[in-house]
């Protein structure tokens, strides 16, 4: 998993929201500077080139119908960069367009309305016949002619369009500064990258909107309830960890993992998944405002520190929104080897000085660090993100990192109980069949898992996850996962299960909040698509058909091989009387899975029998076959 590239070192210089440059003219070279050619002058611009994917096979293949869309589409970027300001489209390459802008950031916003603009004008093109774009970005000097423009920078933005994927826009060091503040946007960083024909390598970032470009409903506002400010929504941010020799910052999301576990079993404070907030999410060195703002939390504790002579100071800086104590900041050292024993003395004191500061009592119980090493932590990070990504071949990698680490920790709780949920995935996403050896092997970890820590709330999840899915039991389930509750009032992946366990219960209100309560702790990272799933299926359950669609539409959008949302989709859109969709979805369904019909489908359906069956029939109804 590629984490959110930091900040430039400036990024602390205070900035407006939108990028000053596109508030007045480009700015052009001194004359005296500048080389004297007749009719050109040279200006510092930002340009873009969008490139058609895979054209000429496209126009092999479906030569009209691929030439009409895109002159629909080349005849509306003129009108949109038009209405935009501050850009212009230079010329047609046939395949592709070259455009240029006085902002980088006006640069970014066109570029993701283009792919947006394409997205909606092929909603239900087949996969074979679907138009992809893809975009390089890069900001310097450029020499404007009357009909074109020349140089080194339209030629390097040329390079990393060719570079990008089908609906990705890349762009240099160059523009992500001056786009990397805005609220909206985030960016892999793909390192030095070798371009053709340029002798030194460039450093390449991977843009990316905050929220999926693909989901068009809004995202639901969660009203707060009154009770916040004594219940405050906190996240857990982390910055890189000074360290003479190694990774920084996997030992900060390490110990970022470490206090969230912590803080989690107190019962007076809400605490986001570290999976949202870390390296796996939000990223590293973000600006604590930023992190309010995009994560909705009322506080943020951020992680910062430096190991010197085999000491570690960390420092915890305390962000806060005004309706939650004011900010404040804990520092303590230690030796770097106590971070890593599981009754660590550094984790156990910022602990009880972050609670006693908010909330004057220390209700909380020691929990056990994640792993016993970094490299353990990574690959364990590498799991999860398998597991629970867009690419269905990774997933079965996923079971083998998983397996290692059990191997190499026995006595740890953590690996089994991921190994356990694979399990119960696998058969959920149907890639695998319900045998009982498979039963005994998922319930056999979960159990190790708790005998080796009987207070362990993602055990309990687990164990409950194996009891709803594999065991048929709910209650028995639903015991478990309120334990793990009461372990962990925070512990993100217990609230998603109790809103499938609630739903199989029959009590559908209670599902469908705890899919919002699990949407609210996981805003981000690998398992973000997860929850909204789940409270997409609490919604169906619970008669909430429009917000059933929301939230899968959002979770398709975000993993779209995940064939759990999409039969709940086909079942959502024949409900609303949507065929066409419907059937679109069955089609992409059948491709996820195709030996799916009816009588499997109620054959690995645990509980709820009259809900299930109604799916079942819906799904006939949109073309599923019985049998």
């Amino acid at each position: 998993m590629t984490p959110s590239c930091p900040l430039s070192p400036d990024a602390d210089r205070p900035r407006s929201s939108e990028c000053t440059t596109s508030l007045g003219a480009p700015e052009v070279e001194p004359s005296e500077v500048a080389p004297r050619f007749a009719g050109v002058t040279r200006v510092r611009q930002t340009v873009l080139l969008i490139d058609l994917v895979e054209s000429v096979r496209l126009m092999a293949a479906y030569e009209s119908e691929t030439v009409q869309r895109w002159c629909e589409f080349v005849e509306w970027v003129p009108r949109h960069v038009a209405r935009v300001g501050g850009g212009q489209v230079v010329k047609s390459l046939g395949d592709g367009l070259l455009l240029i802008f006085d902002s980088a950031c006006t640069a970014w916003h066109v570029a993701r309305a283009l792919h947006e603009r394409l997205a909606k004008m092929q909603a239900w093109v087949t996969d074979a016949q679907r138009m992809w774009l893809r975009a390089g970005l890069h900001s310097d000097w450029v020499y404007r002619h009357a009909l074109d423009v020349f140089g080194s920078t339209p030629n390097l933005a040329a390079r990393l369009a060719s570079l990008a994927g089908a609906g990705d826009t890349v762009c240099t060091d160059e523009v992500w500064r001056e786009v990397q503040h805005l609220p909206d946007i985030e960016a892999e960083d793909w390192g030095p990258c070798w371009l053709k024909h340029l002798t030194q390598p460039v450093q390449v970032y991977r843009l990316r909107p905050v929220q999926a470009w693909r989901v068009e409903s809004p995202r639901p506002a969660l009203p707060p309830p009154d009770h916040t400010a004594l219940c405050p929504l906190i996240a857990l941010v982390s910055d890189t960890i000074a360290v003479p020799t190694g990774d920084g910052g996997l030992l900060a999301d390490w110990l970022l993992h470490g206090l969230s576990e912590r803080l989690a079993r107190v019962e007076g404070l809400r605490v986001m998944d570290a999976l949202s907030s870390g390296l796996a999410g939000l990223g590293r060195a973000i600006d604590p405002s930023e992190a309010l703002l995009r994560l909705q939390a009322d506080a943020v504790l951020r992680l910062s520190g430096r190991v010197q002579s085999g000491r570690l100071t960390l420092e915890l800086e305390w962000w806060s929104r005004p309706l939650v104590a004011g900010n404040f900041s804990v520092v303590v050292q230690y030796p770097l080897a106590d971070v890593f024993q599981p009754a660590s003395e550094l984790m156990g004191q910022v602990s009880d000085q972050v609670v006693r500061q908010l909330l004057r009592r220390t209700g909380y119980a020691c929990a056990g660090v994640p792993l016993h090493n970094l490299g353990s932590h990574a690959l364990m990070l590498a799991g999860i993100d398998a597991q629970h990504g867009a690419q269905r071949d990774r997933f079965v990698q996923a079971r083998a990192y998983f397996e290692e680490l059990v191997r190499r920790h026995p006595r740890l709780s953590t690996p089994r109980a991921w190994l356990s949920q694979w399990h119960v995935l696998s058969i959920t996403r149907g890639l695998s069949a319900l045998t009982p050896a498979l039963v005994q092997e998922a319930s056999l970890q979960v159990k190790q898992a708790l005998s080796h820590q009987p207070d362990h709330p993602l055990s309990w999840a687990a164990q409950a996850f194996v009891q709803c899915h594999l065991e048929r039991n709910p209650e028995r389930a639903h015991d478990s996962v309120m334990e793990a509750l009461r372990l962990a009032p925070s512990q993100a992946m217990a609230w998603m299960y109790r809103a499938t366990i609630e739903s199989l219960l029959g009590r559908t209100a209670d599902a469908y909040a705890a899919g919002l309560r699990a949407i609210e702790l996981a805003p981000l990272g690998p398992l973000r698509y997860y929850p909204c799933c789940l409270a997409g299926h609490a919604a169906l359950f619970d008669g909430r058909t429009l917000e059933a669609v929301r939230w899968l539409e959002e979770s398709m959008a975000l993993n779209p091989s995940h064939s759990p949302t999409v039969r709940m989709l086909v079942v959502a859109y024949h409900d609303l009387g949507q065929w066409d969709a419907a059937r679109c979805a069955l089609v992409v369904l059948r491709r996820l899975e195709p030996e799916l019909t009816v009588q499997t489908y109620l054959a690995r359906s645990a509980g709820a029998l009259a809900q299930r069956s109604r799916f079942a029939d819906a799904m006939a109804a949109v073309g599923l076959p019985r049998s």
